[in-house]
């Protein structure tokens, strides 16, 4: 079993369309289309708002088309019952996971045609175009996605002779990997070699994106209903790999009730030396920099 680091796309935000069309179209026959764009941004976002406005304006100038703002926000409870009612904006936000469920409901469109006549099919990364295809058909426009990774401590990756002749971190490729060189680092300098955030959302966050290296399926659909199917031999031995990193490995952290902020705290004072963490996340760099003085470098 291939147990790589997680290199998974994870789920955020999609734009989906209810109907597609042609502004060049629409404009060339003198007709006015409106649009309904939901998750607009509030008065207490001014920077959000004078954006949106400015592309408002050039959609009602420009194209004949006007946007009405809705403040809808994607919700789980709140989805199902307002596509029922016929009351879901025409753009809407979502998240990668789910585009399935949205799609077999008939609440998108298939915007294939569109996508590929301005060529932008050809610019979204090939592991995107999947989650937001359903039979070849494309139904949505990514806004947002983000790989995962590992944040890196130099300083305890130097202390253990684990960096190469340029100075840069041998970063472990596997999971097994990532596990013997946490325990050098333990070993060599006495700080945790890896850091498991486990506190509010962060535990099922990092554990789902290790379970599915390992190749569990989460739910399954069977008789015309989802199941859930993690308790399957996978998902056991991703159990185990965590379990390991504890009590076999002891490459953990004394407290295991760490949350984002202070998974960053552990790795900027040199208490830990590898960190899940995302490849956009500026937020994390920046809280490392102002609230902890460590070197932008």
């Amino acid at each position: 079993m291939s147990k790589k680091l997680i290199i998974l796309l994870l789920c955020l935000v999609v734009i989906i369309s209810t109907f597609s069309f042609n502004f060049a179209t629409a404009t060339a026959a003198g007709k006015k289309v409106t649009l309904v764009v939901g998750d607009w941004p509030r008065e207490n976002e001014p920077a959000r708002v004078a954006t949106f406005k400015k592309y408002q304006k050039i959609m009602l100038d420009k194209y004949n088309v006007e946007v009405i703002p809705d403040y809808y926000q994607y919700a789980v409870s709140s989805f199902l019952p307002k596509a029922a009612a016929g009351t879901l904006p025409t753009l809407y936000n979502s998240w990668f996971t789910e585009v399935r469920k949205i799609v077999e409901n008939g609440y998108a469109a298939d915007i294939t045609g569109p996508m590929k006549k301005a060529g932008w099919h050809k610019s979204l990364n090939p592991q995107i175009l999947p989650l937001i295809s359903d039979q070849g058909k494309i139904y949505a426009v990514p806004k947002y996605a983000y790989v995962q990774g590992l944040e890196c401590n130099i300083q305890l990756f130097k202390t253990a002779g684990l960096v190469d002749a340029g100075g840069v971190p041998k970063a472990p490729k596997t999971y097994e990997e990532l596990a013997e060189t946490a325990k050098i680092i333990k070993d060599k300098t006495g700080a945790a070699g890896f850091i498991l955030e486990t506190n509010n959302n962060c535990g099922g966050w990092h554990f789902m994106n290790i379970a599915w290296s390992f190749g569990t399926v989460f739910e399954k659909k069977e008789g015309g209903k989802w199941i859930a199917a993690f308790n399957s031999p996978e998902g056991v031995a991703a159990l185990q790999y965590v379990r390991d990193l504890k009590w076999k490995y002891k490459v953990l952290p004394d407290s295991t009730l760490l949350d984002w902020a202070s998974g960053q705290q552990v790795l900027a004072t040199n208490q830990g030396a590898m960190l899940f963490f995302n490849a956009t996340d500026h937020d994390g760099f920046n809280f490392q920099i102002d609230n902890y003085k460590i070197s932008k470098d």
